[in-house]
């Protein structure tokens, strides 16, 4: 696998080139708590500003994103002792990944 490193200022231009043209999560301060410290959470940002590189650890876990919270992996019904499953999660899943 090839690694490259960028600077400061074309980080700053990536992260604002995909700001143009979709969904930018990281971390960002949200709150202060009662000890002083500085609670992040991963977050939606919407400039470049937003993002708080410096964190130390979010309060919540990346997961959040990555993971769906609660997913119907199938469904079925009973009819005349037996059981139809029913295909409509699938249908749903299907329109939601050709939406732009």
């Amino acid at each position: 696998m090839l690694y490259r490193c960028i600077g400061r200022s074309q980080f700053r231009s990536l992260v604002e080139m995909f700001l143009d043209v979709c969904e930018v999560i990281g971390p960002k301060l949200v709150a202060t708590g009662s000890s002083g410290r500085a609670i992040h959470h991963y977050a939606t940002v919407t400039s470049f500003e937003e993002l708080d590189l410096g964190y130390e650890t979010t309060e919540f876990s990346a997961k959040q994103w990555l993971l769906p919270f609660k997913e119907t992996l199938s469904t079925f019904r009973f009819e005349d002792d037996d059981f139809i499953s029913d295909r409509r999660w699938l249908e749903d899943f299907l329109r939601r990944e050709r939406k732009p």
